[in-house]
């Protein structure tokens, strides 16, 4: 015990390190997250309470219906705890090599060092779970009093700790077994593991709701209980079936036994990491990552057109594509935007909401969407300048005008964008609103994409952190990252208003494009005289 005390303080006094430079910049960001994730909690809070109060109206019927949600909510929550976790282990066999060489060489016990790492694993995850599941909670609790609130939160931190134990071993398990396999057959094995995760979580909500459960809201009592009875997680022989009995109910003998087979399988997982965890690492150390095996005399006549018609384009997108932790970063973010609109997607009607929840429900669709681009734009898009790097005096020097190194960052930036662009215009497609609306959130989505990403690539060349264009993560956490950042934000104040103002019909369609199309002219042709001033500048 000692020793995990003391790996646990001595990697707490590398956070604290690591905040002592760029110290404004990191803690803005830090409580920008913060903000974000209250900002999602309070919006699940507020979607949840309204939502069980208007059930609650139906007594009986309406309980049963709450339960059943919860009972849901607990298995997307798992699967997706499951998924995160597995990365996180992922990660932090594959890119801890050094810390691992380090303390492999002091005389600590092998077994200290996968225990530390499931416990730094297990806090990380539960942050995620406690953002989701306690809203729910208090939702519940505001709205179906119990005989004693205590007695609920006690039952409600026991179903937690059980969920992110139970989660957190079994994904430390099979991120061992990954991370042999995607180490050795490079990131496209990576991708096609988390896009197997995603499929499996998709299918699991498209069974959890079925299109028969609409029936729910008109059936009458006796076919009520006959299509509830029926549905997929009505089953009482689920582990997640008694999380929702402990948390709706109490604990009971199906409790006890649910906590018996995670102790079960916490201890399982530790022995199995303990008899695993050298053997991995001398194969991660043995097997370098590969991106993919080429033969050198292979001949690509796509890669060949790049190569001689856009030089500049071609080398910054193989600065992306050569980065695992790029693609997986991208892919990762369009994996969560695609499960949230998924899920978004199986609420019928807002119809049935207040007016004003309407509107409320609407703007989060919008910040949500927009939140995840401004996330994969400041991390991609936003360093192409600074990943010039210590070479970018060469590039500089070249026979080439500064205007087309900068235009080729914008063609770039257009271009890794498309896939985004592509899934805002599919998003709007299958949530919940009327169908007349797609049309105009899809046109004021891409406006605000576009100028969000003009903004990174603009900004980025202003004052270009060269010296530390081979880390993206300190890229976007200098001074400039903030104000694009900022900036970014702005810009979503700025359309989520006009979409308020469009929806309560004190403004016309034409005058929101006006508005939006004048807007990003000014502010896109200031950044860009300001990027042809300081490149002139630049000095090496």
């Amino acid at each position: 015990m000692k020793g995990i005390i003391t790996l646990l303080y001595y990697d707490f006094l590398g956070l604290i390190a690591w905040f002592k430079t760029q110290t404004a910049s990191k803690v803005f960001i830090l409580l920008v997250f913060l903000a974000v994730l209250s900002g999602v909690s309070l919006s699940i809070f507020i979607a949840c309470k309204t939502f069980f109060y208007s059930l609650s109206l139906s007594e009986k019927y309406g309980l049963l219906t709450v339960k059943y949600i919860i009972h849901a909510a607990i298995v997307i929550i798992s699967w997706f705890a499951l998924s995160t976790s597995t990365i996180s282990v992922y990660g932090f066999l594959v890119k801890s090599d050094k810390q691992f060489e380090f303390l492999l060489s002091y005389p600590i016990k092998a077994y200290l060092i996968p225990l530390f790492l499931f416990i730094k694993s297990t806090f990380m995850n539960s942050l995620f779970v406690l953002m989701i599941f306690i809203p729910i909670g208090i939702a519940y609790v505001n709205i179906f009093q119990t005989a004693s609130f205590t007695g609920f939160i006690f039952r409600f931190t026991f179903t937690l700790i059980l969920l992110i134990v139970l989660t957190n071993s079994i994904a430390s398990v099979i991120g061992y077994i990954l991370a042999k396999y995607i180490r050795r057959k490079g990131y496209l094995a990576g991708i096609l593991t988390m896009s197997i995760f995603m499929f499996i979580m998709l299918l699991i909500v498209n069974i959890i709701f079925p299109e028969g459960i609409n029936k729910l809201y008109t059936a009458n009592n006796h076919d009520f209980m006959e299509i509830y009875n029926n549905l997929p997680l009505s089953n009482s022989y689920l582990p997640t079936f008694w999380m929702t009995e402990i948390i709706t109910q109490g604990i009971n003998i199906f409790g006890i036994y649910l906590s018996f087979l995670t102790i079960a399988i916490l201890f399982t997982s530790i022995h199995f990491q303990n008899n695993r965890f050298l053997s991995v690492f001398r194969d991660l150390l043995s097997h370098p990552f590969s991106l993919r095996s080429r033969h050198k005399d292979s001949y690509n006549p796509t890669v060949q057109f790049l190569w001689n018609k856009l030089p500049l384009e071609f080398k910054d997108l193989l600065s992306i594509t050569r980065l695992p932790s790029e693609i997986g970063y991208a892919f990762f973010l369009i994996s969560i935007d695609l499960f949230f609109y998924f899920l978004i997607s199986r609420i019928r009607d807002v119809n049935y909401f207040p007016i004003q929840l309407q509107y409320a429900f609407m703007l989060f669709v919008f910040a949500w969407l927009q939140f995840i681009n401004i996330a994969f734009l400041l991390r991609i898009v936003y360093p192409l300048m600074a990943k010039e790097g210590p070479n970018a005096w060469y590039i500089f020097t070249l026979p080439i005008s500064k205007l087309r190194i900068l235009f080729s960052k914008i063609w770039l930036a257009l271009i890794v964008s498309i896939p985004f662009l592509i899934f805002t215009s599919f998003a709007w497609m299958i949530v919940p609103f009327n169908k007349s609306d797609y049309w105009q959130f899809i046109i004021i989505s891409i406006m605000s994409f576009l100028t969000i990403a003009l903004a990174n690539v603009l900004f980025g060349t202003i004052f270009p952190n060269f010296s530390q264009g081979k880390d993206p993560e300190k890229v976007s956490t200098s001074g400039m990252g903030i104000v694009t950042l900022f900036f970014s934000f702005l810009v979503i104040i700025f359309s989520g208003y006009l979409i308020l103002e469009l929806q309560k019909g004190l403004i016309s369609i034409c005058m929101l494009y006006l508005f939006h199309l004048f807007f990003i002219v000014v502010t896109i042709a200031s950044l860009y005289l300001i990027s042809v001033t300081n490149m002139k500048k630049y000095q090496f």
